[in-house]
């Protein structure tokens, strides 16, 4: 990492005056951007007033992640409409019923984009259903789960996209392979 006070040119690549900046990496291309924001020290990737960034290193991707990983594509929440189904006198349903007295306003609060709707079905398990933005809808079972389980399983439908989840056949998956043919190290030149 290169910081260095205003004013003064980087010796590896030469003059980058950044005011409040947070590298974003595109790991797949490696990529390096930068987005303007008003925001504190993070991590070493956000940094303060009157430093300029020359030359920030890649993240370490093992201590770099967080738990609270929030899913939005091109920036848009993904679900729209979270259906938590309980019954008001079953067994099973003992879980959920606390999760809406005590869990469930802050969940509301917390998450301005999403509508949220319960719904009473007696003589079943409870579950919740999200439905999202691509028409799709996956639906989880909260049979006698603790409040904290159904919000964990909540906040789970919320951070996921509503794709299908596709097991890959192959490690690389790509529309226009190589026409050079495939690397090996057996090469001869």
């Amino acid at each position: 990492m290169c910081l260095q006070r205003t004013n003064q040119p980087c010796p590896r690549r030469g003059l980058v005056q950044c005011w409040v900046a947070i590298w974003l990496i595109k790991k797949s291309r490696q990529v390096r951007e930068v987005e303007w924001r008003q925001a504190g020290n993070r991590q070493g990737h956000v940094f303060q007033l009157k430093w300029k960034i020359c030359c920030a290193p890649w993240p370490n991707w093992n201590t770099a992640r967080s738990t609270n990983h929030q899913m939005a594509l091109r920036g848009a929440w993904q679900l729209q409409k979270l259906i938590v189904s309980f019954s008001d006198w079953g067994g099973s349903s003992r879980g959920i019923r606390s999760f809406m007295e005590s869990y469930l306003p802050v969940f509301k609060e917390k998450n301005p984009q999403l509508e949220v709707v319960t719904e009473l079905i007696r003589g079943q398990h409870p579950h919740l259903k999200g439905l999202y933005k691509n028409k799709s809808e996956r639906v989880v079972c909260v049979k006698n789960m603790d409040p904290e389980e159904v919000l964990q399983c909540a906040t789970r439908l919320r951070n996921s996209l509503g794709r299908k989840v596709v097991k890959l056949k192959t490690r690389h998956v790509t529309k226009h392979p190589s026409v050079q043919g495939t690397w090996t190290t057996d090469v001869k030149f």
